[in-house]
């Protein structure tokens, strides 16, 4: 796997299989489950595919968040600092705006480095490491007001997930497990092989998902642009001393990394 592509989330964003049908309750089940625990099964798997999608949908907002600290071209970079400080302090030099282009070189930047992989390719006739990206093929533009206005947007998203479709299912989990639990209609054999289908099987295809949410809080201006930095000297020729030379968490405001790139 890519360097980036790993962070927080394994496997990243978008490249997590899901199988519907570990959702959907096997035929045998419905010949000994009341029609009242029928319903909450239903209800449950219909929560249990909306969250999903729902987390899908967070997962690649989450991704964004690399791209998000390019300023769009409808804003000025913030005007606090920029990469190339005036002598005083109190009047730095302002950075130029972001245009198109800008965002065009900083997006596939970024994508060079999540698709560059350091390990050699599978079925690669060598095992030679595979090549670094050309130095003078990656140029960002970073600004912190705008990864600010990404994090405001992104957190509301999360919020929205996590009290709208993952409450919905975690509800919906409870009451399947407490109708289960006081059915008077269902045996106890029947109880056994449903909760062994139930945790086996639904709740273990669920959990690959619930146990990344609490990684989807999106990480600090300072992090974000440090996780770029490593990127950059692992995976860019000339990368480790350009990187060093740039120092780019101690840069407020905004970074202007065009010494890649000429």
């Amino acid at each position: 796997m890519s360097y980036l592509s790993t962070r927080t989330l394994s496997p990243p964003p978008g490249q997590i299989q899901w199988d519907h049908h570990a959702i959907q309750p096997p035929s045998w089940i419905y010949t000994f489950l009341p029609p009242s625990n029928r319903i909450l099964l239903e209800r449950c798997q219909q929560a249990a595919y909306e969250s999903v999608l729902a987390q899908r949908q967070l997962e690649l907002r989450f991704a964004d968040r690399y791209k998000a600290l390019c300023p769009s071209s409808a804003t000025d970079p913030s005007p606090d600092s920029s990469s190339n400080p005036s002598p005083n302090p109190s009047t730095p030099t302002p950075t130029p705006k972001t245009t198109p282009a800008n965002q065009i070189t900083h997006a596939q930047s970024i994508d060079g480095l999540f698709n560059w992989r350091e390990d050699y390719i599978p079925g690669s006739p060598t095992l030679a490491p595979n090549a670094k990206i050309p130095r003078a093929a990656v140029r960002f533009q970073v600004d912190r007001a705008a990864y600010a206005a990404y994090t405001e947007v992104y957190n509301l998203h999360l919020d929205e997930y996590l009290t709208g479709p993952y409450t919905r299912y975690r509800a919906a989990v409870a009451e399947v497990e407490c109708g289960v639990a006081r059915s008077t209609e269902m045996r106890d054999m029947d109880r056994r092989m449903f909760g062994r289908w139930w945790g086996e099987v639904f709740l273990r295809e669920m959990m690959r998902w619930e146990s990344r949410i609490t990684r989807l809080r999106v990480p600090t201006f300072e992090v974000v642009v440090e996780e770029i930095a490593d990127a950059v000297r692992v995976g860019v020729e000339g990368g480790e001393e350009g990187a060093l030379e740039l120092g780019l968490p101690l840069l407020p405001g905004a970074l202007s990394l065009s010494s890649f790139g000429g």
